[in-house]
């Protein structure tokens, strides 16, 4: 019979098995002599650490550890939210009949005009959680955006912005 793993080798399993994380994000920087950068997406980091949590029977739940803030300037609002994160084992070992679990309390602030900023705090918060759990490493530094990525980030940015764009007929 195989033998159970704690929680502690669980995690350890899945800090070696994890591929690099690739940063597929492009966002714009105020920087005018490096306007856009590269970052990570919730999706690049589930994309690699769902399928081990599945092997190894993990699940990760958050709660909400303090009331979130609010800041509300002339165009934007910035919402600040802590977060306990839980990994759980969803089996029990030989050594632990009940179920293994550790918390860790991981910030997110999330930025919005449009009353979104909740949900990008606990969207970051999350995937921060997930990269500090596992030790992740990342591919290529985020200032260093290969050119045609940098041409592709514009065309979605521009392709955004014309999306919001008002049409007065």
């Amino acid at each position: 019979m195989k033998k159970k793993l704690t929680l502690s080798e669980k995690i350890f399993a899945i800090t070696n098995a994890c591929s690099i994380i690739q940063r597929n994000g492009i966002g714009e920087s105020s920087n005018l002599e490096k306007p856009l950068f590269a970052y990570a997406k919730i999706e690049d980091v589930l994309a690699v650490v769902n399928p081990l949590l599945k092997r190894y029977k993990l699940i990760l739940t958050g709660n909400v550890a303090k009331e979130p803030v609010t800041h509300v300037g002339k165009t934007w609002a910035t919402t600040e939210a802590l977060v306990d994160w839980t990994l759980e084992d969803v089996e029990s070992n030989n050594l632990t009949p009940l179920r293994e679990s550790r918390t860790w309390r991981v910030p997110g602030c999330g930025s919005d005009d449009q009353g979104k900023g909740i949900y990008k705090a606990l969207t970051g918060s999350r995937k921060y959680a997930l990269v500090l759990i596992f030790n992740l490493k990342f591919g290529d530094e985020p200032e260093e955006v290969h050119s045609e990525r940098v041409e592709q980030g514009r065309a979605d940015n521009k392709s955004a912005d014309d999306s919001k764009a008002v049409r007065a007929d």
